[in-house]
């Protein structure tokens, strides 16, 4: 089974290489998201994704039926911002950042469960 990812800020230069070489046969890039629509797109066409597979909201990303799981890979202050809305959209999510760190952040995500909501 490959796992088709969103990447979320910079984690497309980060990751790229490693999912696209010895991780191929395991995940594969289908959307992109960075802070603005034109590096959206450029980040897209980097990729050698459609550009409209390029997003400029955590939202938008989140929402993409191509998309399994959200990679963020950003600064740890921003997880929660770029994270909250996958879980929302009931993605898995991975997000980089020093464990307790990621720890704390874990317990102030809420935990949607069950039905949407």
């Amino acid at each position: 089974m490959v796992i088709h990812l969103g990447i979320i800020a910079w984690a497309t230069m980060a990751h790229g290489a490693s999912i696209k070489g010895s991780l191929a046969s395991q995940y594969t890039i289908t959307a992109v998201a960075t802070s603005t629509p034109e590096t959206a797109k450029a980040s897209a066409k980097a990729h050698g994704l459609p550009e409209d597979k390029g997003y400029s909201s955590p939202e938008d990303i989140a929402n993409d039926s191509d998309v399994d799981m959200v990679v963020v890979s950003v600064k740890p202050p921003l997880h929660k911002q770029l994270t909250t809305p996958a879980l929302r959209a009931r993605r898995m999510s991975l997000s980089n950042g020093r464990s307790a760190v990621a720890c704390k952040k874990r317990r102030r995500l809420p935990a949607w469960r069950g039905s949407r909501g």
